[in-house]
């Protein structure tokens, strides 16, 4: 079979789908594989995902031979009740924290401020329809597993962006498995601040697509006080309205993004 790009292809790949009784229907979503077959009450899921995050292909519900199908396809079986021959695919944002690095250390000087765009690998959530039960959740691009803290007793699990965090966002790729959040750091203490990392709280940030169907986030700005502490992050209600025309939100956060959670996540956001 070959694939799209998603520069020629004008459909998005997620929404709701019907899928013919015994009927083999298949997606390529950037390096995401997936093969979905419908019986009475129960369907069949497929997939293979893999790391190539420049892979572009796109395929959206083309129906397909089972020889067509590789057999090193992990398969799953899912019983519901009241199902019926629809589905549906819905994006999703990285269930943990995801670490960006500059490939140099940004310096920003005291009483000037930096915006940095970071990327963040999506997910895939299926839903049957109409009882809307979650059958799979699968990642479209499979990223790194990374540590986030100052030392391995204080920290956790994230994972790690593809791409560098990059202060042009011309120079970011613009890819079917990756969200974009731009980040604004304010320095308002009397030293210098040095950014090497950036951890997004990916788990508590909305996902949003533009006209141009590029995924986005939250936008996020983080301040530092005089006294040279981090001392208040604002979420904003989507991404930048200048450079996201038009955009929707698609999905909301996997958790509810809180004080509390907010302000774990200034702690852990500049490392």
């Amino acid at each position: 079979m070959n694939a799209s790009t998603a520069a020629d292809e004008e459909a998005r790949w997620f929404g709701d789908y019907s899928v013919g009784d015994r009927q083999i229907t298949f997606w390529a979503i950037g390096p995401l594989r997936l093969w979905l077959e419908h019986r009475p009450l129960e369907w069949w899921i497929g997939w293979q995902t893999g790391r190539e995050v420049d892979d572009q292909s796109l395929i959206v519900a083309r129906e397909i031979a089972l020889d067509d199908m590789p057999e090193t396809v992990e398969r799953r079986r899912f019983a519901v009740q009241g199902a019926t021959d629809r589905i549906r695919l819905a994006p999703r944002l990285a269930d943990r924290p995801v670490v960006s690095r500059p490939r140099i250390p940004v310096q920003v000087l005291a009483g000037e401020q930096v915006t940095v765009f970071v990327s963040t690998p999506l997910w895939l959530e299926l839903r049957a329809l109409p009882v809307d039960r979650r059958l799979l959740e699968v990642p479209v691009v499979r990223a790194h597993d990374t540590w986030f803290g100052p030392n391995t007793r204080s920290g956790g699990v994230a994972y790690a962006s593809f791409t560098r965090a990059r202060v042009d966002l011309e120079s970011m790729p613009r890819l079917l498995s990756l969200a974009l959040t731009q980040v604004t750091v304010e320095n308002h203490g009397r030293d210098d601040l040095l950014i090497e990392r950036l951890s997004i709280p990916a788990p508590e940030l909305s996902l949003f697509i533009d006209r141009d169907n590029r995924f986005w986030t939250q936008s996020l700005t983080v301040r530092r006080d005089t006294t040279g502490n981090l001392a208040a992050v604002r979420l904003a209600n989507g991404p930048p309205a200048t450079l996201a025309p038009e955009s929707e939100l698609i999905a909301a956060p996997r958790h509810n993004p809180g004080r509390g959670v907010l302000r774990r996540a200034l702690d852990a956001l500049l490392g």
